[in-house]
Order: C-alpha cells, then sequence, then structure tokens
C-alpha cells in the first residue's frame, strides 16, 4: 500500500509540475493575463471614455454590449518581461460599475495598460484602442 501511495504521489506531483511548465511558457509567449476582472454577471453597466474622439463618455448598460466590453480585457495581455516607462496618459478608460457597488478601472493607451495603479506594456499594440474606437465610437484609425 505504501509503495501505491508513493507512485501515486509521483504520478501527480509531475502532473503538477507539468502543469506549471505548460502554463509558464504559454504566459511568455502569449503574455499575462489581467488578474481579478469582473466577470458579466456582476457588471451592472461600464462607462468608457475616449476623450481625444469624443468628448462625452459613452454608458454601456446593454448586456451583449457588456459581455463585449468584458470579453474585450483578454485582449489586454501583457509581457512579464519588459518594465513599463510610458510617461503618457491613457485614450482609453473603462469604469466597470458591479452590482455589489464597486468600480474596476482598466485605461489603455497604444502601447500599455494601467490597471491596480501599475502599468504594463501590452503584448499586441494597439488592438485594443483600435477595437474600441471601432465598436463603441465609430471610427477606426
Amino acid at each position: 500500500m505504501n509503495k501505491l501511495l508513493k507512485a501515486v504521489g509521483k504520478f501527480l506531483l509531475s502532473i503538477l509540475a507539468t502543469m506549471f511548465l505548460v502554463t509558464g511558457i504559454k504566459i511568455a509567449v502569449d503574455g499575462c493575463w489581467l488578474i481579478f476582472l469582473p466577470i458579466d454577471e456582476q457588471v451592472e453597466s461600464v462607462t468608457i471614455t475616449y476623450s481625444s474622439l469624443s468628448p462625452d463618455a459613452k454608458e454601456i448598460s446593454d448586456s451583449d454590449d457588456l459581455k463585449r466590453c468584458t470579453a474585450m480585457l483578454n485582449l489586454l495581455k501583457y509581457n512579464i518581461f519588459v518594465k513599463s516607462e510610458d510617461d503618457s496618459a491613457p485614450l482609453v478608460t473603462y469604469i466597470f460599475h458591479q452590482k455589489n457597488g464597486s468600480e474596476l478601472v482598466v485605461a489603455a493607451n497604444n502601447e500599455t495598460v494601467f490597471y491596480n495603479g501599475k502599468q504594463h506594456v501590452l503584448k499586441q499594440p494597439e488592438v485594443f484602442v483600435n477595437l474600441t474606437e471601432g465598436l463603441f465610437f465609430g471610427r477606426i484609425s
């Protein structure tokens, strides 16, 4: 019985090590995800500002648009090996108003994402900003 437990333990340990290795490679190649993002059902509305295109903020409350807003956050993968030295201000700001009363702010410019008081270099520059322009402000540059 003791040999069986050791064999199962070694097997589970090798699976765990493989999972960590594959996840590490995936993050190194594709970029790291922002964590603690809102889930569709938790979001009541989203305010999107893009001051260079429109002085007015867009207030999103339609369920399809809310899902689109939360799904777009998956585009904000960042490079963990490069430190951001960006001094410019964000172009686009998303404020997620959650049903529990809290707010979550995610902002980005063409090269950098600003989240939780930190800034990170985007793995796919300009994609998030361009999609925001096209989907919510009716213009693609």
